[in-house]
This record gives C-alpha cells, sequence and structure tokens, in this order.
C-alpha cells in the first residue's frame, strides 16, 4: 500500500529543542520540522547587475512597443511615408532595430 512518507522524506528530527527526543503523553516520539538553511545559490531569472537591470527594462519596453495593444493605438496608420515606407513599417522597423541594440550592448557588456 502506497505511503505518503514512501515517496517523500521531510528533513525532520525526533527531538524537543535540539534536545533529546520528547516522548508524547501516549508514549511516541513527538517530531519537529529543522530548519534548513538558505540555498547558496543565486536565480538566473533576476540580474545581478545594474547593467543587466538595465537591459532587461529597455528590451521589455521595446518589446510591449512592438506588441498589438501599443501598436494598435500609437502606429496603426499608414499616411505618413517615410523614405517610401508607411509610417507602421518604419515604426516596426525602428523598435526592432533598437531591440536588436540592446541585444547586442547586451552582448558587448557580458551580461
Amino acid at each position: 500500500m502506497w505511503h505518503p512518507s514512501s515517496c517523500f522524506q521531510p528533513p525532520w528530527r525526533a527531538t524537543a529543542s535540539g534536545e533529546s527526543p520528547c516522548v508524547g503523553r501516549c508514549g511516541r516520539v513527538k517530531w519537529e520540522a529543522m530548519t534548513l538553511p538558505p540555498p547558496r545559490f543565486r536565480s538566473h531569472y533576476r540580474p545581478r547587475t545594474a547593467a543587466g537591470w538595465v537591459a532587461i527594462v529597455s528590451f521589455s519596453l521595446l518589446m510591449a512597443m512592438a506588441q498589438p495593444p501599443i501598436v494598435h493605438t500609437l502606429a496603426n496608420r499608414t499616411e505618413p511615408w517615410i523614405l517610401g515606407m508607411p509610417f507602421l513599417y518604419v515604426y516596426l522597423l525602428a523598435v526592432y532595430v533598437a531591440m536588436i541594440g540592446v541585444l547586442i550592448w547586451a552582448v558587448r557588456k557580458g551580461i
């Protein structure tokens, strides 16, 4: 028969306040949870430097500027033609080039 403790063994100890095992009224050992030390690694999802934060925030803002809610409200027009292209294409080209620039900058900074 399956028992939850057969798959998961949490770090428990049979002591009360760190001394000898504490026996309860029924003669059973009382178990208390051990406090584990914090992990010794840092998450790779959060930037560790100021340059990393600048890269993440600027890339995220540029990515948001290329997504439909903002593109449909700000740049959804074709009338001012720039260098023979509609405004929407020039807008998206500028945003994408800026995103590539942020990525190149991040690689050069070693982030």
